[in-house]
């Protein structure tokens, strides 16, 4: 009867990482996305290269859960059969990390303040300069911003994908279990 009771406390743990995952991968994309029309009637999404607002909150969510994922797999992984345990991503858990990193550019991208470079353009203004000195503060951020989405497009699309393959590899576990 304890097996069980430790299978199922297993298996509630992973449903309840891939809920996480799920919700947060949810929550990225529409932050990195937009919809555009490509026709009369029709619309599809896309990345959102010019103005998107990626939250570090998102970020440190999906790090939090993958960051638990990690030690949940590392606590029970042992004591599952190999083939059960050979079902787990490891690969798509480090992805995620690496897409978490607070050098990269997914990371830059939800840190970006635009505050730093308005006061930069408007310090030195004078009040007949004003609306000249925000216009090129507010142009300088829009630049910033879209340089900053180009640069985490590919990341954005791989961390997406991992969160997929993570997902789907703790789904293939729950079923075995």
């Amino acid at each position: 009867m304890e097996l069980i009771d430790s299978l199922n406390q297993v298996k509630e743990d992973l449903q309840h990482s891939v809920d996480n995952l799920n919700k947060v991968k949810e929550d990225l994309y529409e932050q990195l996305h937009t919809t555009v029309a490509v026709g009369p009637y029709d619309e599809e999404e896309v990345y959102n290269s010019v103005d998107p607002i990626l939250s570090d909150n998102s970020m440190d969510e999906l790090e939090g859960i993958a960051e638990r994922v990690g030690e949940v797999f590392n606590e029970i992984g042992g004591d599952l059969p190999e083939r059960i345990r050979d079902l787990f991503d490891t690969d798509a858990l480090e992805g995620i990390k690496e897409a978490c990193d607070h050098g990269g550019t997914l990371r830059e991208l939800s840190s970006f303040k635009p505050s730093l470079i308005e006061e930069e353009y408007l310090a030195g203004a004078h009040n007949e300069e004003l609306d000249i000195a925000a216009q090129k503060a507010s142009d300088a951020v829009a630049e910033a911003r879209q340089d900053l989405a180009e640069n985490a497009e590919d990341n954005a699309k791989t961390m997406l994908e991992n969160i997929d393959e993570l997902v789907s590899s703790l789904e293939n576990m729950i079923d075995e279990l």
